[in-house]
């Protein structure tokens, strides 16, 4: 399998591969290698992957390929672990090196201060080299099928960060448009399904002491026209156009998003509406939705949002007049820290660009909400490195 990174010459590469053929020692004996080789042979598929996934080694091919793979790893070359495939061995560097140069920075201009690099590297992919390690290596280790290209796992975070044409990718990427389009929505969804698996609400995370445990508000971001679904319920009145509507809601003593909730129409519900999971003015209690975050938040605990959530006193906590100042601070950092947990999202130009893709309604809405997941799936490791502001 072509990776598409071939830094390392031949005579290097050699000299590597004996060199980790000599840490494995002779090979084993034929009448042992048929005995392993029969034990292997009565797993499945999907057990000998998971086995591999274990080793560090490739999952992809056929099953004899698979059970070749475990019995004699010293076959999986030095050039093979550093294009990606047993991610556990990539470092960094390794990013920083194959990101740029699959961007067109090669290695010879790459031989300036490492600083350079890496804002050229954030200029391309919106964060740094080691925070795109951390969010390879867990997609890979959540990802239920073939490990995930390096390169395309790159190519979709470039797509997400820049939000290019698909025409103007196919220099730096040397695949056609069609080719990249089927590759950044299957990678994009494999990424969307590991966001889902690590975004979630968990309430044994929470100290049983604590009583505000998370921050809440809603976000629109700009689309394109619905032409097949017209109708005022997609108008956003902040940018006075079609838009969709999402819920975050952060932890207050950890600096992760815990909810995302959405989309919905932006002129459809208002942020308390979404909060309560109510359809309409009126509507018994009920008929709420039991997905909304109002229902996830246990009896004693409560969120913090702005004053259009004052209608909730049982679950929202609010700035009201009368407010002691230390009260009403705190409050306005938690609500300010919210806010740049949504700037980190939207400094990727999918989600602060009018998001163009997708045919009909359902299309747009999915792979928006594919896109958001993803950003947040990114901006999630990125804030080990850089978390957000202490309340």
């Amino acid at each position: 399998m072509d990776f598409g990174y071939n830094s390392v010459d031949e005579q290097e590469q050699q000299e590597e591969e004996e060199e980790v053929m000599a840490q494995h020692g002779n090979d084993p004996s034929s009448e042992s290698l048929d005995t392993e080789r029969d034990l292997l042979e009565e797993l499945t598929v999907k057990e000998l992957k998971k086995r591999l996934k274990e080793e560090g080694l490739r999952t992809v091919g056929n099953k004899d390929e698979l059970i070749e793979r475990l019995l004699r790893p010293e076959r999986e070359t030095i050039g093979q672990l550093k294009n990606g495939i047993a991610h556990c061995l990539l470092t960094a560097d390794d990013i920083l090196v194959m990101g740029l140069s699959w961007v067109n920075i090669n290695e010879k201009r790459q031989q300036v201060r490492q600083a350079l690099n890496v804002e050229r590297f954030k200029s391309f992919f919106g964060v740094e080299p080691s925070t795109l390690k951390d969010v390879y290596s867990k997609l890979v280790d959540l990802c239920d099928v073939n490990d995930v290209g390096l390169k395309e796992f790159l190519m979709l975070v470039e797509w997400l960060n820049k939000y290019d044409t698909e025409s103007g990718m196919t220099s730096r990427w040397g695949w056609d448009e069609k080719h990249i389009g089927r590759k950044l929505k299957k990678v994009g969804k494999q990424m969307q399904s590991a966001s889902k698996a690590v975004i979630v609400l968990d309430l044994n995370n929470f100290d049983p002491k604590e009583v505000i445990i998370v921050s809440v508000d809603c976000v629109n971001y700009a689309t394109t026209e619905f032409r097949l679904d017209p109708s005022t319920m997609w108008f956003d009145h902040k940018s006075h156009g079609p838009g969709l509507k999402y819920e975050f809601g952060v932890c207050v003593h950890s600096p992760y998003c815990v909810w995302i909730r959405g989309p919905f129409p932006a002129g459809k519900y208002n942020d308390l509406s979404v909060f309560l999971g109510k359809e309409s003015e009126g509507q018994p209690q009920a008929e709420w939705n039991r997905d909304a975050l109002f229902w996830k938040i246990p009896s004693g605990k409560k969120a913090v949002a702005d004053r259009i959530y004052a209608g909730c006193p049982q679950k929202v906590m609010v700035k009201r007049d009368g407010h002691p100042d230390w009260v009403t601070e705190y409050l306005d950092r938690i609500q300010n820290r919210q806010e740049t947990y949504h700037r980190r999202l939207s400094s990727f130009n999918i989600l602060s660009d009018t998001f163009r893709h997708g045919k009909s309604t359902s299309e747009k809405m999915n792979l928006h909400r594919m896109a958001v997941d993803c950003v947040a799936f990114i901006v999630h490791h990125d804030l080990e490195y850089h978390p957000l502001m202490e309340v």
